[in-house]
């Protein structure tokens, strides 16, 4: 790795980049993500991010938590890593973040506790004159009752006269279970697609890379960024490693031009999947 840097002149591998805030916008995307911050600025509203892994969606989410157009307001961030079937997971997860204290809600009464401390907080929200933000991702673990939940978090927002916003990032299995909760359902106001990049997005992306990490731009000819982009089908998160493996082959070989073979030798590094 420190010959890998070392050759290319880079201070972290393009992986360490994902988190310091830059996020690449096709046109399309900008639009979309445009319309996205201004609906974000109405009362109570859901919007959703229904997209394939690889696409995105938690890059944009990390985005959007610091990028947030209110001047007041409380952000709560999470990621979802199992099933949530009951109600409870949101309320506890909400007052444990804003209280800093550990919230459990496995019985029936604990949950009631965490939704009156939850409606505490809406009440201060509303003195404070504070936006509260939800944000959440793998959001198709979301099932059964704990849909209920969020549709009470609404519910709570209405009668409390606290603006409410929260977005749903999750595989497109989240919109066919949101289908089943039409109260909840009737809440978004907006679905941002992301497809996969076209070649000329995609040789948008890897440019923007390149100049990211400081990076000369003719070290890959066009033709090779046609052939990574065909290799990674257009999905951002396949082509952000093939990218970084691409520059390892081409240290490897003492090579400071990317090659149509570097590419082919990274991409066979990277499991297989089919086209989206």
């Amino acid at each position: 790795m420190l010959s890998y840097l070392k050759h290319w002149n880079l201070s972290s591998p393009l992986t360490g980049q994902r988190d310091d805030g830059g996020i690449f916008l096709p046109a399309e995307r900008e639009q979309s993500l445009t319309r996205l911050l201004q609906i974000l600025t109405h009362d109570n509203v859901l919007i959703t991010i229904p997209a394939a892994a690889g696409m995105g969606k938690s890059t944009l989410l990390g985005w959007l938590k610091s990028h947030l157009p209110f001047p007041e307001h409380e952000v709560f961030s999470g990621v979802l890593i199992r099933e949530e079937t009951t109600a409870g997971w949101l309320s506890k997860r909400l007052v444990q973040h804003l209280r800093g204290e550990q919230a459990s809600a496995s019985s029936a009464e604990e949950v009631k506790d965490a939704l009156r401390e939850a409606l505490q907080l809406m009440d201060e929200f509303k003195l404070q004159q504070t936006r509260l933000v939800i944000l959440i991702d793998n959001a198709e673990r979301i099932k059964g009752d704990a849909y209920s939940e969020l549709l009470g978090f609404f519910d709570l927002a209405d009668t409390a006269g606290v603006p409410f916003s929260c977005v749903l990032a999750g595989d497109p299995a989240m919109g066919q279970q949101l289908n089943q909760h039409p109260a909840l359902a009737r809440r978004i106001r907006l679905q941002m697609e992301l497809p996969p990049y076209t070649n000329e997005e995609a040789v948008g992306y890897i440019k923007w890379h390149l100049d990211r990490a400081g990076l000369q731009q003719n070290l890959i000819s066009r033709e090779v960024m046609l052939q990574m982009a065909k290799a990674a089908y257009g999905l951002p998160s396949r082509m952000h490693n093939l990218l970084e493996n691409t520059l390892l082959e081409a240290a490897q070989a003492k090579e400071k031009i990317i090659t149509l073979e570097h590419v082919s030798a990274a991409d066979r590094l990277l499991a297989p999947i089919g086209e989206p």
